[in-house]
């Protein structure tokens, strides 16, 4: 037997893993218009639910009121140095969980439900500062989740340097790339997204690939 609640109920705020989840009373958009169909998930991903009813024979395990609000995926920003007169990288150490908790609630507004902090090209000492709050703030802001750290390694010529300090930016990563990002950062175990702008020594991507770590170049 399915259990009804309303879209706001504590009972969501749980694990749902393994749980069929309907969505009711609600609206949602398929193709260029906006339907009163419901919408079922399971595991965080849409599921057909002609196939859950008709050939899985399956009841939700959950049926949640949305109260005829519009049902969408929220958006992710995979980068972003700061928002709403904010700049991640010129906070102080005792403002930095404050200020980021109200970017986040500020762009819950835009449909922004995840993003991923970025700091520009800084002094290793900023680095060592701000890294480990933002994992601190996983865990003690409870509105947005975040996606990962986005670092910024601007290996490039000073005449390509664009909006990065010119005396943050690194020409080389010399012998030991791998020891020249942990000393610059701190250890990388709990970075996801590792961004290096005009990288000459492309060593480095597969030195690091194998570290679970997803690289961007450009």
């Amino acid at each position: 037997m399915s259990r009804r609640v309303r879209f706001d109920s504590t009972v969501l705020r749980g694990d749902l893993s393994g749980k069929l989840l309907q969505f009711t009373n609600c609206r949602s958009l398929r193709g260029s218009r906006f339907t009163d169909d419901d919408v079922m998930v399971e595991d965080g991903r849409i599921v057909d639910a002609a196939v859950v009813f008709y050939d899985q024979r399956r009841l939700p395990d959950i049926q949640i009121d949305c109260m005829g609000h519009i049902i969408a995926p929220g958006f992710i920003d995979i980068q972003i140095n700061g928002a709403y007169g904010i700049d991640f990288s010129s906070l102080s150490a005792e403002d930095f969980l404050e200020k980021l908790n109200f970017v986040a609630l500020r762009l819950l507004e835009t449909g922004v439900t995840s993003f991923c902090p970025t700091f520009i090209t800084s002094s290793s000492d900023v680095y060592h500062m701000f890294l480990f709050r933002l994992i601190d703030a996983t865990f003690r802001l409870k509105r947005t989740i975040y996606a990962s750290v986005d670092n910024v390694v601007a290996h490039l010529l000073n005449l390509l340097k664009g909006a990065h300090p010119e005396q943050h930016v690194k020409s080389s990563l010399g012998d030991d790339p791998i020891r020249a990002i942990n000393d610059m950062y701190g250890s990388l175990n709990n970075i996801a997204i590792l961004m290096l702008i005009f990288l000459r020594n492309t060593n480095i991507v597969n030195e690091t690939r194998g570290e679970g770590k997803e690289k961007k170049t450009g």
